[in-house]
């Protein structure tokens, strides 16, 4: 039984993992799109803090939180694909971050949206994230990316652009 139930969740992992794997081909390179740079993090001053806070260690944390609003009509960059897709990406960075993982508070996709996000050399992937991710709260909270910096990647057909 366990052999089987390992064997189903290799299957599982090796199914999630090649269906993350739809970044689309036709665009132009990273360094072409937006970056919106936050300051650095200062991981020495941050461990300090929270260490004299309760005068010991407590709980774990593992984000600084760092408000930012970034939406498509005003950020980052648009392009149209050769298959009549218009294809959104914005570049994070955060200096000296280990990993990156975003909250959505305004999270709506349209029938034909894909969304990705990925760190830079895209050993990490999600998405894509659909219509089917939609909930009625309209907020998605991404797991962790590793890395200091991640790319948003929107797919979407241009009719449903107005929709985002």
């Amino acid at each position: 039984m366990r052999k089987h139930l390992l064997l189903l969740l290799a299957i599982v992992s090796t199914l999630t993992l090649s269906a993350q794997v739809d970044l689309h081909p036709d665009v132009s390179d990273l360094s072409t799109v937006d970056l919106y740079k936050l300051p650095a993090l200062d991981n020495t001053q941050l461990q300090l803090r929270h260490k004299k806070a309760n005068g010991k260690i407590g709980a774990l944390r593992f984000a600084e939180q760092r408000d930012v609003s970034i939406l498509p009509h005003k950020h980052g960059t648009w392009e149209q694909t050769s298959d009549d897709k218009l294809v959104w990406r914005q570049r994070i960075l955060s200096p000296n971050a280990y990993t990156l993982n975003l909250g959505f508070t305004q999270f709506y996709l349209p029938s034909s949206a894909r969304l990705y996000i990925y760190n830079s050399d895209k050993s990490d992937i999600i998405g894509p994230l659909t219509t089917a991710d939609n909930e009625e709260h309209m907020q998605y909270w991404t797991p962790m990316v590793r890395g200091e910096e991640i790319v948003v990647e929107l797919q979407i057909d241009p009719n449903e652009k107005d929709d985002l």
